[in-house]
């Protein structure tokens, strides 16, 4: 039966809206509503004839399908009458798919006398947290910064995102994408390049519009370019000093080392020289003189060598090894 009402649809401008000479008006409540995804939705029908009995019936259904909500098995869907004649739809947890528009019907004795107007659910996913992250970039001696503002992922499509220098727009300079991941979520980003000079503390502002917000979203950066700059100018410095301080120490550790070992290496020779000396005195010390008696005759007559009156001796031994001679006289003392 409730098949055979839904077809009836197609002919509900024809069908008497007139019930035992009343008119019968069918309102739905919301018309348009927005919903966060996960949370729950109400629908209203409101109906200005309804008698409590078996005659009268309630039945809702989504525009583009062929049966009714009750015949599908379904704990998120809650449906019932209220006293007066109100009929409710209770949607619970709602995800993407329930997006779209639903209707109400009144049914007596299984034919459509009403269909409601409509009320259209779209259910969001906010792009909210936002994020802005700091891009720099060094060229040369100068530093470039780009922002770029990430939402989170967000659904439906539709979304306003602006650049905001304190109070005023920013309009140029601005590269904004947008990508649908696989679940149909979409998922913006916006990079703008800020201009010179950049001015420490100005702050820049994400501003985004979208269906899911009450109120637009914001997400504010405030500039730490030149201090962040400084900074690591400094850094460069410092680590420039310090190499090059380690560097000349260990050249001067190695120079001095190359000093202490040439001196040590002289003060071996004149410790040997020393030495050696030392030796050749203690030899010419220790070396033992002799004398050579030569006994042969003088040559000044041809005496026989006992009658010889001077001895001549030689004397070995001494330094330079050069001979003294020394002379002595043998003859017998004058009396």
């Amino acid at each position: 039966m409730a098949s055979v009402v839904f077809y009836c649809f197609s002919l509900v401008g024809m069908l008497s809206t007139v019930v035992d000479g009343i008119s019968v008006q069918v309102t739905q409540l919301p018309k348009h509503t927005t919903v966060i995804k996960g949370e729950s939705i109400t629908f209203y029908c409101a109906i200005s004839y309804f008698e409590e009995n078996s005659r009268t019936k309630v039945y809702w259904w989504k525009h583009g399908e062929r049966e009714y909500l009750q015949t599908r098995p379904d704990a998120r869907k809650i449906f019932d009458i209220e006293k007066g004649g109100s009929g409710f739809f209770q949607l619970l947890d709602v995800n993407l798919q329930d997006s779209g528009v639903y209707h109400c019907a009144l049914a007596l004795e299984g034919k459509i006398a009403k269909n409601g107007t409509g009320s259209n659910l779209t259910v969001c996913v906010p792009p909210t947290p936002l994020k802005i992250i700091p891009r720099f970039t060094k060229r040369n001696a100068s530093v470039s910064l780009t922002l770029v503002c990430q939402t989170a992922e967000y659904y439906p499509k539709n979304l306003i995102l602006t650049w905001y220098n304190s109070v005023t727009e920013i309009t140029t300079g601005i590269n904004t994408t947008e990508q649908q991941n696989p679940g149909g979520l979409y998922v913006t980003s916006s990079s703008m390049e800020v201009a010179q000079p950049i001015l420490r503390g100005a702050v820049y502002t994400c501003k985004v519009s979208h269906i899911s917000l009450k109120a637009s979203e914001i997400a504010e950066y405030k500039v730490q370019l030149p201090e962040h700059s400084e900074k690591g100018f400094d850094y460069w410095i410092v680590g420039y000093a310090v190499a090059a301080l380690i560097f000349l120490v260990v050249l001067i550790i190695i120079g001095k080392r190359c000093k202490w070992m040439k001196w040590r290496g002289s003060h071996k020779e004149i410790n040997g020289s020393h030495r050696s000396g030392e030796q050749t005195v203690q030899g010419a010390h220790v070396e033992m003189a002799y004398v050579t008696l030569d006994l042969t005759s003088s040559q000044k007559s041809p005496r026989p060598k006992y009658q010889e009156r001077t001895a001549y001796t030689q004397t070995k031994g001494a330094i330079g090894n050069k001979p003294t001679y020394a002379a002595r006289d043998l003859s017998g003392s004058k009396k």
